[in-house]
């Protein structure tokens, strides 16, 4: 009802907007526009200081023409009405207009913007070189957020179909998906996400595709298809993988996630150093897998919950729920192993599996308080634990294990920091709350004075569906 509510404000002071415009012939038309003949790009609204190619934006609406720069000061607000939607810029943010407002794009070069496109029409914005088309469906306006910050940016997509296109061949951003955007990155492809940091112990680095600088990986920072996840001295990192699963790496580890697919349910993790707890989803789709690979060592599951423990030259594995595979990452040692419930194996370097066996209590407790993230989800009776693992593995509490918990969702207003434009995005999400109460003060004055208010909430209900 709160996202009803939201877009049909949108979508009210936008057509307001546009009404009022055609009332008034073009309000605020520089006589250099008047004789170069250009037609108005769209409609500009604004709180505190907003500039307009270096002059102050006055106070009452005033007309935009194709490549203008629009500037806005510190807790300030753009609000721009076009044919096809809006578009709010947030505060000290920098939009160079598009040279046509059929065919152009909007060029987002410093700060926040919330796009909002309406139904069936189509918004374009450049960030760092990347292109987004934001296209409402049949029916119903998408909202995307965009924010840059330096050589960062990230784009979000709440709702609607936005495509991207980084390079290589556009691609669709999911409902609820975020991606990452590098300046100066000549990727033929873009970046694939392959989960979100789910809890941390802070003390942990992320490398992208396993080159260049090291960088701290926050709260629901995204790791993608290659990037290194690197634990420092007590740094420990929980990641939910998109297919729903979760890895659990403790301190002084090494991993990169080579592969995740949700859809096919397809996962290839290379762990080459540290522990690792992973609880794995049930595969049930055909040519479902999910593998993990140290040095020396494959484990294959089908959905279960196990541990890791990586060295150079040995691996061992326990299995705390369902069957486990392992065998040697040399393939012409044949050997394989099925763990079960309460069993582990080592493989050593140019060895077979050793022989499941039972795994004692002491080290059991070890091996998973070494992957607790969360302060307090951590085991204290290993026993029972043990115990519950021989007498029914299948129905082990994932709650006693630590498994779940605190975890923030995300989503459009739960989004917080990405690389560098982590507050940029987040003040998108908190100036566009307040640009809304903005807009419906504006699109009040602005239907009063064009006399076509119930024409404008008729048009507005059906667009975002509201009753």
């Amino acid at each position: 009802m709160q996202s009803c509510k939201f877009l049909a404000r949108l979508v009210k002071f936008s057509l307001g907007i546009f009404v009022l415009s055609l009332i008034c012939g073009g309000l605020q038309i520089s006589a250099a526009d008047r004789a170069s003949g250009a037609a108005a790009l769209g409609l500009l609204s604004s709180k505190g200081s907003v500039w307009v190619d270096h002059a102050l934006a006055p106070a009452a609406a005033t007309s935009l023409f194709p490549n203008e720069v629009v500037r806005t000061g510190e807790d300030s607000i753009a609000l721009i009405g076009l044919d096809s939607g809006t578009v709010t810029l947030t505060g000290n943010g920098e939009l160079l207009l598009p040279p046509s407002a059929r065919t152009g794009e909007f060029e987002l070069r410093r700060g926040a913007m919330l796009v909002t496109s309406a139904a069936g029409a189509m918004v374009r914005v450049n960030v760092l070189g990347t292109s987004v088309r934001v296209q409402g469906r049949q029916g119903f306006p998408a909202l995307c957020r965009i924010a840059v910050a330096g050589k960062s940016a990230a784009i979000f997509n709440d709702r609607g179909d936005v495509t991207v296109r980084e390079g290589g061949a556009p691609f669709g951003l999911a409902p609820g998906r975020l991606l990452q955007v590098q300046a100066g990155s000549q990727a033929g492809a873009p970046q694939q996400e392959a989960g979100t940091v789910n809890n941390e112990i802070p003390e942990e680095t992320i490398q992208r595709e396993g080159q260049g600088p090291e960088a701290p990986l926050p709260m629901h920072g995204v790791v993608n298809w290659q990037d290194v996840v690197r634990t420092l001295q007590t740094g420990r990192v929980r990641i939910q993988l998109l297919d729903g699963s979760f890895l659990n790496i403790g301190a002084r580890s090494v991993m990169r996630i080579v592969r995740q697919v949700p859809q096919a349910q397809q996962t290839q993790i290379l762990f080459t150093l540290g522990r690792m707890r992973a609880t794995v989803v049930k595969l049930t789709k055909p040519g479902a897998s999910f593998k993990v690979q140290t040095q020396t060592a494959v484990i294959g599951v089908v959905g279960t919950i196990f541990i890791v423990e990586a060295f150079p030259n040995f691996t061992r594995v326990l299995c705390l729920r369902g069957i486990v595979t392992v065998w040697n990452i040399n393939p012409a040692i044949i050997k394989t192993v099925r763990l079960h419930a309460g069993q582990w194996t080592t493989v050593s370097r140019g060895m077979p599996p050793t022989i499941p066996h039972a795994a004692p209590t002491a080290d059991m407790q070890s091996a998973l308080s070494q992957t607790n993230i969360a302060p307090g989800t951590g085991i204290t009776q290993a026993g029972a634990i043990y115990s519950s693992i021989y007498n029914g593995g299948q129905t082990l509490n994932l709650a006693t294990l630590g498994l779940i918990g605190s975890s923030a969702a995300l989503s459009g207003i739960g989004l917080s920091k990405i690389a560098d434009a982590n507050s940029t995005l987040q003040s998108a999400t908190n100036a566009a709350n307040n640009a809304m109460n903005q807009a419906n003060a504006a699109a009040g004055a602005a239907t009063t004075a064009a006399g076509t208010a119930g024409s404008i909430l008729s048009i507005a209900k059906p667009i975002c569906g509201c009753p």
